[in-house]
């Protein structure tokens, strides 16, 4: 297991915290479905190939924008810290990829 799929899943595990705690659904369910989707294309079952665009780079902005999104709504510590994971891990994604 490499660090980025350890990344994904970290992004995994706070997207479906933030979508049991938070008190919207929306957000962390886009969360949840990017990283779901970036999963299947680490493992090699999706093929996330369309018109040259890098779809690591737009599922980890996506994460980025759910997080601050959430965070900015969100005021327990396991929320916050969870939105600050999503954040830091689309983050991490978009800069290793750019």
């Amino acid at each position: 297991m490499t660090f980025s799929t350890i990344l994904i899943l970290i992004a995994l595990i706070s997207a479906v915290l933030l979508a049991f705690d938070s008190g919207t659904r929306l957000p962390p369910a886009l969360a949840i479905a990017a990283t779901v989707l970036e999963l299947l294309a680490r493992f090699g079952v999706l093929k996330p190939t369309v018109g040259g665009i890098d779809w690591f780079v737009v599922l980890g902005g996506a994460l980025v924008v759910v997080g601050a999104l959430v965070w900015l709504r969100v005021s327990t510590k396991l929320t916050v810290t969870a939105a600050t994971l999503l954040v830091a891990v689309g983050a991490l994604q978009v800069v290793a990829r750019i």
